[in-house]
Formats: structure tokens, sequence, C-alpha cells
């Protein structure tokens, strides 16, 4: 067993095409999530400082975690379900089709709203 087949579980709800109510073609995440195991690696976890959010600092933080699978269905539309919260993909997921013993998939993820708990 490698690596990238053992570790953490995540839900990915992987991007779908659909039409919304005024008829444009636009991307979502599925309904149906695949289950992947991968290494979860955090990156970092930094406060966003803006103009308006200086006055309320530690208010708005933004952390972001590295996802090393052996395949995961993820893309910028999709949504990851990790620990109990959710994630966005930030960009497109790296692909890295080497032997098949070490080809996998790298993603970054960010998350999203308030962790279960704060507050």
């Amino acid at each position: 067993m490698a690596l990238f087949d053992s570790g953490a579980t995540l839900d990915i709800y992987p991007s779908v095409r659909t039409v919304d109510a005024d008829g444009n073609e636009v991307w979502l995440p599925s309904e149906t999530p695949i289950t992947v195991r991968g290494r979860v690696q955090p990156i970092s976890s930094v406060e966003q400082l803006s103009f308006s959010q200086r006055a309320v600092i530690g208010q708005s933080v933004t952390t972001l975690y590295r996802v090393i699978a052996r395949n995961a269905p993820g893309g910028p539309w999709s949504r990851v379900v990790y620990g109990g919260r959710d994630w966005e993909v930030v960009g497109e997921p790296e692909c890295r089709r080497y032997s098949s013993a070490t080809s996998h998939v790298t993603a970054i993820i960010r998350a999203k709203g308030v962790p279960s708990g704060a507050g």
C-alpha cells in the first residue's frame, strides 16, 4: 500500500455542469460525494486584514491544506468535506502521472466558514 492509498478520508463532491434558472450553463458541486483517502498537510492559517477588517483583528482567517491522493476528482467548483468541515478547491489540482506506484493528484483546499465548536 502506497502513501497515497492511506491516510485521511475526504468526501469530494466533483464539479458538474448544469443549467441555472436563467438557462445559463454553470458549474456546481455534485450532490453525490466520492470518498477518497490521502495525505492532508497544513500549509498555512493566515489572518486576512482587508481595510474594513483592521478594526477587528483575528476575525477572518484563511486556512489552507495540501491534499495528496492517488486519484481525486476535484476541481475549482468542487466541494470537499474533511474533518467535519467544508472546504473548496483552490485552482486546478495538479495531476502527476508517473508510474502506477507513484502517480497522484495534489490539490490545495481552503476552509469555508467557521469550524464547528468555534465561538
